[in-house]
């Protein structure tokens, strides 16, 4: 119906989203399915008849890309967008890489490379469906020192401030449910840009064992208490811990469980702490 609208005949629509379905049943929400379809977002490109007949070969490069399935990234709709207004004012069209992350946004309008990784789209790591992941079992060493040290993380972040410090319960850890290690590969961490456009790259070094980057992705429930209270049990997170030596990094995390209003008590004034608040008015009695 969009397209018989007088104001659409000429116009390009672009849906997309910061990320994929996030909410599941409890039997469905540690599922490889349920891991695949929150890290890609939807995206779906209109281009009006008119644009189509005027840039075959834009359309052509488009087609194809969807066709080959392609790593992309929301940097690629950015650099797509000043690629329709350039050819919409007549200018040329000019997109330059950014250094600063390793990424090289790129049109999707022009045609773009198969071979392209997670690192160039510009993709952390810990949502990289290219990664292959190894199994660590939840109740290895690693598992373990890594959950532990992301609960004293959010304990850390609640008590930058009074008010979560005050209203908040400390977080415990209550079970490692599933735990996996990536190990980057030596070859991209070590690969630099050196041309001008970004898309070249060499190796000048390959890091030393210990100095290593891996990945550990975490599932883990925690519960809230304030002294002997628990004010919430059964709290799941997804965790991407970096260790690299003796050195970890918590990079992400996410709740799996739906908070409803546990954070009430903080969510307008520190929206940032809403995963791991459980303030007292939300609080329940220790079970038997």
């Amino acid at each position: 119906r969009w397209q018989h609208d007088p104001v659409m005949t000429d116009a390009s629509l672009i849906l997309t989203a910061d990320h994929g379905p996030g909410w599941y049943s409890d039997d469905l929400k540690d599922s490889l399915v349920a891991k695949h379809e929150e890290r890609m977002p939807f995206l779906n490109v209109l281009l009006p008849a008119g644009f189509r007949a005027r840039h075959p070969v834009e359309t052509r490069a488009l087609e194809a890309n969807a066709a080959k399935r392609v790593v992309t990234s929301p940097y690629d709709v950015f650099a797509t967008l000043r690629h329709l207004m350039a050819l919409n004012d007549g200018t040329p069209v000019e997109i330059e890489p950014s250094h600063e992350y390793g990424r090289t946004p790129r049109s999707l309008l022009q045609p773009l490379p198969e071979g392209r990784d997670c690192r160039d789209a510009g993709i952390p790591q810990h949502f990289c469906l290219c990664a292959s992941w190894e199994d660590l079992g939840p109740g290895s060493a690693s598992a373990e020192s890594a959950s532990r040290f992301f609960v004293v993380h959010a304990n850390q972040l609640l008590r930058e401030h009074a008010m979560s410090r005050d209203g908040c319960g400390e977080l415990e850890l209550e079970a490692v449910r599933q735990a996996s290690l990536l190990r980057e590969n030596s070859e991209i961490s070590a690969k630099r840009r050196h041309d001008k456009d970004g898309r070249g790259s060499v190796i000048v070094a390959t890091p030393k064992e210990s100095e290593q980057r891996e990945h550990i992705k975490l599932v883990l429930s925690t519960r809230a208490v304030h002294g002997s209270e628990v004010w919430r049990q059964a709290m799941d997170f997804e965790v991407n811990v970096l260790r690299q030596g003796s050195t970890l990094e918590v990079l992400r995390f996410g709740r799996m469980d739906q908070y409803r209003d546990d954070p009430a008590c903080i969510q307008d004034q520190l929206p940032a702490l809403r995963e791991l608040c459980v303030c007292r008015v939300t609080k329940i009695d220790r079970p038997s």
